[in-house]
Protein backbone atom coordinates (compact mmCIF):
# COMPACT_ATOMS: atom_id res chain seq x y z
CA UNK A 1 0.00 0.00 0.00
CA UNK A 2 1.34 3.53 -0.78
CA UNK A 3 0.08 6.44 1.65
CA UNK A 4 0.96 9.58 0.80
CA UNK A 5 3.67 11.36 3.51
CA UNK A 6 1.58 14.37 3.52
CA UNK A 7 -2.04 11.96 4.01
CA UNK A 8 0.04 9.98 7.66
CA UNK A 9 1.17 13.62 8.54
CA UNK A 10 -2.46 15.08 8.29
CA UNK A 11 -3.65 11.55 10.84
CA UNK A 12 -1.35 12.42 13.09
CA UNK A 13 -2.46 15.77 13.17
CA UNK A 14 -5.99 15.33 13.17
CA UNK A 15 -5.45 13.05 16.41
CA UNK A 16 -3.26 14.92 18.42
CA UNK A 17 -5.14 18.26 18.16
CA UNK A 18 -8.45 17.06 19.04
CA UNK A 19 -6.99 15.32 22.13
CA UNK A 20 -5.31 18.43 22.73
CA UNK A 21 -8.41 20.19 23.01
CA UNK A 22 -10.39 17.78 24.84
CA UNK A 23 -7.16 17.23 27.25
CA UNK A 24 -6.70 13.86 26.97
CA UNK A 25 -6.19 11.31 24.41
CA UNK A 26 -9.35 9.89 22.64
CA UNK A 27 -10.10 7.66 19.97
CA UNK A 28 -11.00 9.57 16.32
CA UNK A 29 -11.08 8.09 12.62
CA UNK A 30 -11.35 8.79 9.17
CA UNK A 31 -11.48 6.85 5.71
CA UNK A 32 -8.48 6.31 3.27
CA UNK A 33 -8.93 7.82 -0.32
CA UNK A 34 -7.42 6.88 -3.64
CA UNK A 35 -8.04 8.22 -6.79
CA UNK A 36 -10.16 6.44 -9.45
CA UNK A 37 -7.47 4.85 -11.78
CA UNK A 38 -5.03 4.55 -8.61
CA UNK A 39 -4.15 2.67 -5.06
CA UNK A 40 -2.01 5.47 -3.70
CA UNK A 41 -3.75 6.92 -0.81
CA UNK A 42 -3.34 10.54 -0.96
CA UNK A 43 -5.94 11.86 0.72
CA UNK A 44 -8.43 11.15 3.54
CA UNK A 45 -12.25 11.93 4.67
CA UNK A 46 -13.26 12.98 8.59
CA UNK A 47 -17.00 11.80 9.04
CA UNK A 48 -19.09 13.04 11.39
CA UNK A 49 -18.70 10.67 14.42
CA UNK A 50 -18.87 10.24 18.13
CA UNK A 51 -15.48 9.17 20.05
CA UNK A 52 -14.40 9.12 23.25
CA UNK A 53 -11.18 7.30 25.01
CA UNK A 54 -12.05 4.14 23.96
CA UNK A 55 -14.22 4.28 20.81
CA UNK A 56 -14.97 6.35 17.91
CA UNK A 57 -18.29 5.11 15.88
CA UNK A 58 -19.46 6.90 12.42
CA UNK A 59 -22.72 5.76 10.89
CA UNK A 60 -21.48 8.13 7.87
CA UNK A 61 -19.91 6.01 4.80
CA UNK A 62 -20.42 7.98 1.76
CA UNK A 63 -19.22 5.63 -0.71
CA UNK A 64 -20.89 6.45 -3.51
CA UNK A 65 -20.67 10.52 -3.11
CA UNK A 66 -16.86 10.02 -2.82
CA UNK A 67 -16.94 7.94 -5.80
CA UNK A 68 -18.58 10.33 -8.12
CA UNK A 69 -16.05 13.18 -6.90
CA UNK A 70 -13.39 10.47 -8.43
CA UNK A 71 -11.93 8.67 -5.64
CA UNK A 72 -12.93 5.32 -3.89
CA UNK A 73 -12.54 4.53 0.17
CA UNK A 74 -9.96 2.45 0.44
CA UNK A 75 -9.18 1.89 4.09
CA UNK A 76 -9.31 3.94 7.41
CA UNK A 77 -7.19 5.20 10.10
CA UNK A 78 -8.34 5.46 13.56
CA UNK A 79 -6.22 6.47 16.47
CA UNK A 80 -6.28 4.04 19.76
CA UNK A 81 -4.75 7.69 22.20
CA UNK A 82 -2.97 6.18 24.58
CA UNK A 83 -3.63 2.57 24.40
CA UNK A 84 -1.12 0.13 22.10
CA UNK A 85 -1.92 0.23 18.35
CA UNK A 86 -3.42 -2.97 17.21
CA UNK A 87 -6.65 -4.44 15.53
CA UNK A 88 -9.44 -4.92 18.51
CA UNK A 89 -12.73 -7.24 17.60
CA UNK A 90 -14.78 -3.66 17.81
CA UNK A 91 -12.43 -2.76 14.69
CA UNK A 92 -13.07 -6.23 13.15
CA UNK A 93 -16.23 -5.92 13.08
CA UNK A 94 -16.65 -2.16 11.45
CA UNK A 95 -14.52 -3.42 8.88
CA UNK A 96 -16.40 -6.14 7.99
CA UNK A 97 -19.83 -4.27 7.70
CA UNK A 98 -17.47 -1.64 5.47
CA UNK A 99 -16.22 -4.47 3.26
CA UNK A 100 -19.94 -5.79 3.13
CA UNK A 101 -21.22 -2.03 2.35
CA UNK A 102 -18.67 -1.90 -0.35
CA UNK A 103 -19.52 -5.32 -1.82
CA UNK A 104 -23.35 -3.83 -2.37
CA UNK A 105 -22.27 -0.60 -3.36
CA UNK A 106 -20.22 -2.03 -5.86
CA UNK A 107 -22.76 -3.64 -7.49
CA UNK A 108 -24.80 -0.93 -8.16
CA UNK A 109 -22.20 1.35 -9.72
CA UNK A 110 -20.22 -1.14 -11.89
CA UNK A 111 -23.87 -0.33 -13.98
CA UNK A 112 -21.95 0.62 -17.40
CA UNK A 113 -23.18 0.38 -20.84
CA UNK A 114 -20.80 0.58 -23.71
CA UNK A 115 -21.66 2.12 -27.43
CA UNK A 116 -19.41 1.16 -29.85
CA UNK A 117 -18.68 3.57 -32.83
CA UNK A 118 -16.06 3.78 -35.59
CA UNK A 119 -13.03 5.83 -33.44
CA UNK A 120 -14.84 5.32 -30.02
CA UNK A 121 -16.40 4.01 -27.44
CA UNK A 122 -18.83 5.59 -25.27
CA UNK A 123 -19.60 4.34 -21.84
CA UNK A 124 -22.41 5.08 -19.85
CA UNK A 125 -23.18 4.54 -15.80
CA UNK A 126 -27.21 4.26 -15.66
CA UNK A 127 -26.89 4.30 -11.75
CA UNK A 128 -24.46 7.84 -11.79
CA UNK A 129 -25.41 8.99 -15.07
CA UNK A 130 -21.57 9.51 -15.48
CA UNK A 131 -20.09 8.95 -18.66
CA UNK A 132 -16.37 8.72 -20.36
CA UNK A 133 -15.68 7.91 -24.69
CA UNK A 134 -12.66 6.37 -24.90
CA UNK A 135 -10.71 7.40 -28.24
CA UNK A 136 -9.42 5.38 -30.73
CA UNK A 137 -6.30 6.26 -32.77
CA UNK A 138 -7.91 4.23 -36.23
CA UNK A 139 -11.18 4.38 -37.55
CA UNK A 140 -13.02 0.84 -36.83
CA UNK A 141 -15.58 -0.29 -34.55
CA UNK A 142 -15.06 -2.56 -31.95
CA UNK A 143 -17.34 -5.45 -31.22
CA UNK A 144 -17.75 -4.99 -27.18
CA UNK A 145 -18.92 -8.28 -25.37
CA UNK A 146 -19.24 -6.48 -21.85
CA UNK A 147 -17.44 -3.89 -19.53
CA UNK A 148 -16.86 -4.28 -15.99
CA UNK A 149 -15.05 -1.51 -13.77
CA UNK A 150 -12.74 -3.05 -11.69
CA UNK A 151 -13.52 -1.52 -7.98
CA UNK A 152 -11.63 -2.08 -4.50
CA UNK A 153 -12.48 -5.18 -3.15
CA UNK A 154 -10.47 -5.08 0.08
CA UNK A 155 -10.01 -2.76 2.75
CA UNK A 156 -6.92 -1.10 4.67
CA UNK A 157 -6.85 -0.36 8.08
CA UNK A 158 -4.30 1.65 10.28
CA UNK A 159 -3.96 1.91 13.68
CA UNK A 160 -2.29 5.15 15.27
CA UNK A 161 -1.90 6.09 18.95
CA UNK A 162 -0.43 8.90 21.23
CA UNK A 163 3.25 8.25 20.81
CA UNK A 164 2.86 7.83 16.87
CA UNK A 165 0.97 11.63 16.54
CA UNK A 166 3.43 12.73 19.63
CA UNK A 167 6.93 12.17 17.22
CA UNK A 168 8.47 9.73 19.94
CA UNK A 169 7.71 6.55 18.30
CA UNK A 170 6.32 6.13 14.54
CA UNK A 171 4.70 2.34 15.09
CA UNK A 172 1.90 1.89 13.79
CA UNK A 173 -0.48 -0.85 13.05
CA UNK A 174 -1.26 -1.52 9.58
CA UNK A 175 -3.55 -4.88 8.57
CA UNK A 176 -5.28 -5.96 4.89
CA UNK A 177 -8.38 -6.91 5.18
CA UNK A 178 -10.66 -9.22 2.92
CA UNK A 179 -13.99 -11.25 2.74
CA UNK A 180 -13.77 -14.50 1.70
CA UNK A 181 -17.81 -16.44 1.69
CA UNK A 182 -18.78 -13.78 3.97
CA UNK A 183 -15.58 -14.39 6.38
CA UNK A 184 -12.71 -12.04 7.57
CA UNK A 185 -9.33 -12.63 6.15
CA UNK A 186 -6.49 -10.69 7.33
CA UNK A 187 -2.71 -10.24 6.58
CA UNK A 188 -0.08 -7.75 8.51
CA UNK A 189 -0.09 -5.12 5.91
CA UNK A 190 3.52 -3.33 4.47
CA UNK A 191 2.64 0.01 4.10
CA UNK A 192 4.82 2.42 2.44
CA UNK A 193 4.92 5.96 2.90
CA UNK A 194 6.32 8.67 0.90
CA UNK A 195 5.93 11.80 -1.23
CA UNK A 196 3.35 11.35 -3.31
CA UNK A 197 1.42 14.20 -5.56
CA UNK A 198 -2.66 13.53 -6.75
CA UNK A 199 -3.09 13.25 -10.32
CA UNK A 200 -5.99 16.06 -9.81
CA UNK A 201 -2.78 18.73 -8.35
CA UNK A 202 -0.62 17.91 -11.39
CA UNK A 203 -3.10 18.25 -13.78
CA UNK A 204 -4.24 21.66 -11.97
CA UNK A 205 -0.29 22.77 -12.15
CA UNK A 206 0.20 21.66 -15.63
CA UNK A 207 -3.03 23.57 -16.88
CA UNK A 208 -1.22 26.56 -15.27
CA UNK A 209 2.30 26.36 -15.89
CA UNK A 210 4.09 27.50 -18.63
CA UNK A 211 7.55 27.23 -19.58
CA UNK A 212 9.23 28.19 -23.31
CA UNK A 213 5.59 29.38 -24.80
CA UNK A 214 4.69 25.66 -23.64
CA UNK A 215 1.91 24.76 -21.61
CA UNK A 216 3.56 21.75 -19.25
CA UNK A 217 0.35 19.61 -20.28
CA UNK A 218 1.31 19.97 -23.75
CA UNK A 219 4.75 18.49 -23.12
CA UNK A 220 5.85 15.02 -24.10
CA UNK A 221 6.63 13.73 -20.77
CA UNK A 222 3.73 14.69 -19.47
CA UNK A 223 1.05 13.24 -22.03
CA UNK A 224 2.88 10.27 -21.70
CA UNK A 225 2.78 10.63 -17.70
CA UNK A 226 -1.54 11.56 -17.76
CA UNK A 227 -2.55 8.64 -20.79
CA UNK A 228 -4.22 5.57 -20.42
CA UNK A 229 -2.35 2.45 -19.51
CA UNK A 230 -3.84 -0.60 -20.84
CA UNK A 231 -2.76 -4.54 -20.61
CA UNK A 232 -4.44 -7.91 -21.78
CA UNK A 233 -5.47 -9.67 -18.82
CA UNK A 234 -7.46 -13.09 -19.31
CA UNK A 235 -8.84 -12.01 -23.09
CA UNK A 236 -10.01 -8.83 -22.10
CA UNK A 237 -8.72 -5.30 -22.35
CA UNK A 238 -7.58 -3.73 -19.03
CA UNK A 239 -7.43 -0.04 -18.88
CA UNK A 240 -6.55 2.62 -16.18
CA UNK A 241 -7.23 6.43 -16.24
CA UNK A 242 -8.26 8.99 -14.20
CA UNK A 243 -11.60 8.13 -14.67
CA UNK A 244 -10.99 4.15 -13.29
CA UNK A 245 -9.83 0.99 -14.25
CA UNK A 246 -12.21 -0.47 -16.99
CA UNK A 247 -11.98 -4.72 -18.12
CA UNK A 248 -13.44 -4.83 -21.47
CA UNK A 249 -13.95 -7.76 -23.31
CA UNK A 250 -14.15 -7.77 -27.45
CA UNK A 251 -13.28 -10.03 -30.33
CA UNK A 252 -10.12 -8.35 -30.56
CA UNK A 253 -8.51 -7.17 -27.72
CA UNK A 254 -5.24 -6.68 -29.45
CA UNK A 255 -6.38 -4.34 -31.91
CA UNK A 256 -8.56 -2.24 -29.20
CA UNK A 257 -5.43 -2.17 -26.80
CA UNK A 258 -3.05 -1.20 -29.43
CA UNK A 259 -5.65 1.61 -30.35
CA UNK A 260 -7.02 3.03 -27.37
CA UNK A 261 -5.27 6.70 -27.33
CA UNK A 262 -7.18 8.48 -24.59
CA UNK A 263 -10.07 8.72 -22.15
CA UNK A 264 -11.76 11.59 -21.87
CA UNK A 265 -15.33 12.79 -20.05
CA UNK A 266 -18.73 12.83 -22.01
CA UNK A 267 -20.20 16.15 -22.96
CA UNK A 268 -23.33 16.96 -21.61
CA UNK A 269 -25.39 17.05 -24.70
CA UNK A 270 -23.71 13.57 -25.25
CA UNK A 271 -24.94 12.17 -21.11
CA UNK A 272 -28.01 14.09 -21.63
CA UNK A 273 -29.22 11.82 -25.07
CA UNK A 274 -28.17 8.40 -23.07
CA UNK A 275 -30.37 9.67 -19.90
CA UNK A 276 -33.16 9.82 -22.02
CA UNK A 277 -33.21 6.36 -22.68
CA UNK A 278 -33.29 5.72 -18.95
CA UNK A 279 -36.78 4.07 -17.56
CA UNK A 280 -38.72 6.09 -15.37
CA UNK A 281 -38.41 5.87 -11.71
CA UNK A 282 -39.48 2.93 -9.88
CA UNK A 283 -42.86 3.10 -8.04
CA UNK A 284 -42.56 2.92 -4.21
CA UNK A 285 -43.64 -0.77 -4.48
CA UNK A 286 -40.59 -1.85 -6.40
CA UNK A 287 -38.89 0.44 -3.82
CA UNK A 288 -40.27 -1.23 -0.72
CA UNK A 289 -39.02 -4.63 -2.68
CA UNK A 290 -35.42 -3.45 -2.76
CA UNK A 291 -35.05 -3.17 0.57
CA UNK A 292 -37.06 -5.92 1.35
CA UNK A 293 -34.68 -7.92 -0.58
CA UNK A 294 -32.10 -6.01 1.03
CA UNK A 295 -30.80 -4.06 -1.91
CA UNK A 296 -29.80 -0.45 -0.36
CA UNK A 297 -31.56 2.11 -1.64
CA UNK A 298 -28.27 4.83 -2.43
CA UNK A 299 -30.17 7.38 -4.38
CA UNK A 300 -33.99 8.63 -3.83
CA UNK A 301 -35.21 11.72 -5.77
CA UNK A 302 -38.58 12.79 -4.44
CA UNK A 303 -41.06 13.04 -6.95
CA UNK A 304 -44.63 15.20 -6.70
CA UNK A 305 -47.68 13.05 -6.02
CA UNK A 306 -51.25 14.41 -5.62
CA UNK A 307 -52.23 11.43 -3.69
CA UNK A 308 -50.80 11.59 -0.27
CA UNK A 309 -50.44 8.09 0.63
CA UNK A 310 -48.21 7.39 -2.75
CA UNK A 311 -45.76 10.38 -1.17
CA UNK A 312 -45.50 8.85 2.18
CA UNK A 313 -45.11 5.27 0.69
CA UNK A 314 -42.07 6.55 -1.27
CA UNK A 315 -41.24 8.72 1.91
CA UNK A 316 -41.21 5.16 4.02
CA UNK A 317 -39.16 3.55 1.45
CA UNK A 318 -36.47 5.97 1.75
CA UNK A 319 -36.20 6.29 5.76
CA UNK A 320 -36.00 2.68 5.82
CA UNK A 321 -32.94 2.36 3.06
CA UNK A 322 -31.07 5.02 5.61
CA UNK A 323 -32.18 3.05 8.88
CA UNK A 324 -30.46 0.03 7.18
CA UNK A 325 -27.73 1.54 6.07
CA UNK A 326 -26.39 2.86 9.54
CA UNK A 327 -27.36 -0.18 11.72
CA UNK A 328 -23.73 -0.36 12.86
CA UNK A 329 -23.76 3.17 13.90
CA UNK A 330 -26.33 2.73 15.97
CA UNK A 331 -24.56 -0.66 17.99
CA UNK A 332 -22.05 2.06 19.39
CA UNK A 333 -23.52 3.49 22.30
CA UNK A 334 -25.82 4.37 24.67
CA UNK A 335 -25.81 7.81 22.97
CA UNK A 336 -26.28 6.64 19.57
CA UNK A 337 -28.93 4.14 20.27
CA UNK A 338 -31.45 8.07 20.81
CA UNK A 339 -30.93 8.64 16.70
CA UNK A 340 -31.89 5.01 16.31
CA UNK A 341 -35.43 5.24 18.38
CA UNK A 342 -35.51 8.91 16.33
CA UNK A 343 -34.93 7.45 13.16
CA UNK A 344 -37.56 4.25 13.81
CA UNK A 345 -39.90 7.21 14.78
CA UNK A 346 -39.00 8.86 11.59
CA UNK A 347 -40.24 5.60 9.66
CA UNK A 348 -43.20 4.78 11.54
CA UNK A 349 -44.17 8.43 10.76
CA UNK A 350 -44.24 7.88 6.96
CA UNK A 351 -45.81 4.05 7.08
CA UNK A 352 -48.85 5.79 9.44
CA UNK A 353 -49.16 8.74 7.06
CA UNK A 354 -49.03 6.17 4.22
CA UNK A 355 -51.53 3.83 5.90
CA UNK A 356 -49.75 0.92 5.87
CA UNK A 357 -50.55 0.87 9.15
CA UNK A 358 -54.01 1.88 11.02
CA UNK A 359 -53.13 4.96 12.35
CA UNK A 360 -55.03 8.13 13.69
CA UNK A 361 -54.10 11.96 13.97
CA UNK A 362 -53.45 10.30 17.67
CA UNK A 363 -50.68 7.88 16.71
CA UNK A 364 -49.36 10.80 14.46
CA UNK A 365 -48.90 13.03 17.57
CA UNK A 366 -47.04 10.26 19.69
CA UNK A 367 -44.80 9.34 16.61
CA UNK A 368 -43.70 13.17 16.61
CA UNK A 369 -43.26 13.37 20.55
CA UNK A 370 -41.16 10.32 20.40
CA UNK A 371 -38.94 12.37 18.01
CA UNK A 372 -39.00 15.31 20.49
CA UNK A 373 -38.46 12.40 23.32
CA UNK A 374 -35.63 10.97 21.93
CA UNK A 375 -33.08 13.93 23.20
CA UNK A 376 -31.61 14.39 19.52
CA UNK A 377 -31.81 17.99 18.65
CA UNK A 378 -34.19 18.51 16.51
CA UNK A 379 -32.36 20.27 13.35
CA UNK A 380 -31.15 16.78 12.24
CA UNK A 381 -34.71 16.21 11.58
CA UNK A 382 -35.69 19.63 9.41
CA UNK A 383 -35.61 17.61 6.11
CA UNK A 384 -38.39 14.71 7.22
CA UNK A 385 -40.23 17.21 9.22
CA UNK A 386 -40.68 19.22 5.99
CA UNK A 387 -41.60 16.20 4.25
CA UNK A 388 -44.10 15.02 6.51
CA UNK A 389 -45.49 18.82 6.68
CA UNK A 390 -45.76 19.05 3.00
CA UNK A 391 -47.49 15.29 3.07
CA UNK A 392 -49.86 16.72 6.04
CA UNK A 393 -51.10 20.02 4.10
CA UNK A 394 -52.96 17.02 1.42
CA UNK A 395 -54.55 15.47 4.12
CA UNK A 396 -58.18 16.15 5.44
CA UNK A 397 -58.58 16.90 8.50
CA UNK A 398 -55.03 18.28 8.58
CA UNK A 399 -54.92 21.53 11.00
CA UNK A 400 -54.27 19.97 14.56
CA UNK A 401 -50.91 17.83 12.95
CA UNK A 402 -49.93 20.88 11.15
CA UNK A 403 -49.59 22.89 14.36
CA UNK A 404 -47.81 20.15 15.72
CA UNK A 405 -45.53 19.88 13.15
CA UNK A 406 -44.94 23.33 12.59
CA UNK A 407 -44.14 23.52 16.39
CA UNK A 408 -41.14 21.27 16.10
CA UNK A 409 -39.63 22.80 13.28
CA UNK A 410 -39.69 26.09 14.68
CA UNK A 411 -37.68 24.44 17.18
CA UNK A 412 -35.40 22.93 14.97
CA UNK A 413 -34.72 25.95 13.14
CA UNK A 414 -33.83 27.73 16.41
CA UNK A 415 -31.40 24.94 17.37
CA UNK A 416 -30.10 24.91 13.40
CA UNK A 417 -29.63 29.01 14.18
CA UNK A 418 -28.17 28.98 17.76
Amino acid sequence: MHLSSEVFSRMCLAAREISGIVGRDVECMGYLLAEKGSSAVTDFYFPEQHGDDAESGTGDFLYRQLYEQGMNITGMWHSHGYFPVFHSPTDHTHVKNRLKAMQRENDLLDAWDAYSNPGSIKLFNKETMQGMKIKLSINYKPEIKNVHEQLPETFQSIVINRDTYNGSNKAYDAMHFSLENNELKQEKAKIDIHPIMATSVLENMANNYTISGLLLKDMPAYRKKASPKTRIKNNAVEITSRYGCFSIKCDNPQELAESIEDVIALSDEELDKYKEKLPKKPNAKDSIENIVNEKQLFSFRQYDSEDPCIEATEMHAFYVGLFLSAIDFYQRSESCKRYMHADKAVIDLFAALSGAVESSPKTIFQLFSSIEESGVPLDVYINPLNEAKAIIEKMPGKKPLLKKVESMLKKAKGVKDA
